[in-house]
């Protein structure tokens, strides 16, 4: 199983980081290698998403069903696509004044060998450049300082 886990200190709330990420229909708006994105609110609250990627000329969709923890986080399991085990974490932790620490981890397994081979490297790329893709969403929406 491989981890990619990423940390930032950010001079925005934790509500303004959670808006952000669980708007995954905005994805494809600016996330540089998100060809389409949508999401759809199931009847136990949970958000059922499905994102379409392309990078390097390799192409890769997977869903995932999300639990929500209003301004505090969005746990992700995978439930279609080509891993054996998917799970994703966001933590959007208060730093009083001074903003909020938004934390992502994602453990996954491929299924097949040759996902194993060809896409480890192209997901484990994808997931840590995401963290980057939201700080700079952030200060295009929010600007450079708290709101």
């Amino acid at each position: 199983m491989s981890r990619v886990a990423r940390e930032a200190i950010v001079p925005y709330t934790c509500a303004q980081m959670y808006e952000l990420v669980t708007d995954v229909d905005a994805y494809r708006r600016f996330v540089p290698w998100c060809r389409s994105a949508s999401a759809e609110t199931l009847a136990d609250g949970r958000v059922r998403a499905r994102l379409e990627m392309r990078h390097a000329g390799v192409d890769l969709s997977f869903t995932t069903v999300n639990r929500n923890t209003p301004a505090h986080g969005v746990e992700m399991e995978g439930v279609e696509g080509p891993f054996r085990r998917l799970h994703g974490r966001w933590r959007f932790t208060p730093l009083g004044d001074d903003g909020c620490k938004v934390a992502l981890a994602m453990e996954f397994e491929f299924a097949a060998a040759l996902h194993k081979i060809l896409v480890h490297r192209f997901f484990s790329r994808i997931v840590a450049s995401l963290m980057d893709a939201f700080l700079t969403r952030a200060a295009s929406l929010y600007g450079r300082g708290r709101a």
